[in-house]
């Protein structure tokens, strides 16, 4: 057989040796096969002559590239893809974080809710613990003293997160 043609079938497996090392996971032996076929190939052509010999080797790392990235591109959309790369958040979970971020408050507008509002521990308070303060739960902290489950409590300071709360006598 002619060695153009045995150049041009090498060349052939090289470009889907290299597709296949994208999408099947061999740990890299579909691509030192690829490599070899590349080699070969650019080998058969330089016993034809000299200009099939470098036009191998000068488009080699050209189609390489071309079907690396094609491959890229397509293998999300391929079973084997689904399975190794990981979703982005479907349109339920976004829609929760948004409705999150539009129900949650700038912080100063939370200060001044939050402030001076009276409840009840939920937990005792060693100074730390969570009330139930405007029907919402919140983590507390006492000015120091021990305050006690089901104690009613007024908010007296809030910092960012943490909320200072006093016990009702």
């Amino acid at each position: 057989m002619n060695p153009l043609i045995w150049a041009f079938l090498l060349f052939l497996a090289g470009i889907g040796l290299a597709a296949a090392e994208i999408l099947i996971p061999s740990a890299g032996v579909l691509a030192i096969m690829s490599l070899g076929a590349f080699i070969a190939a650019v080998a058969m052509g330089f016993e034809v002559s000299a200009g099939w010999g470098i036009s191998l080797l000068l488009a080699a790392p050209l189609v390489v590239t071309v079907v690396v990235v094609q491959g890229f591109k397509i293998l999300p959309r391929t079973w084997v893809g689904r399975r190794m790369i990981l979703r982005a958040p479907g349109l339920d979970d976004q829609s929760k974080a948004q409705t999150a971020l539009d129900e949650s408050q700038d912080t100063s507008e939370i200060d001044t809710a939050l402030l001076g509002l009276e409840g009840i521990t939920h937990t005792e308070l060693r100074p730390s613990g969570s009330a139930d303060l405007a029907g919402r739960r919140h983590d507390v902290v006492s000015l120091g003293d021990f305050i006690p489950a089901g104690a009613q409590i007024r908010v007296v300071n809030v910092a960012g997160n943490r909320v200072v709360v006093e016990e009702i006598q």
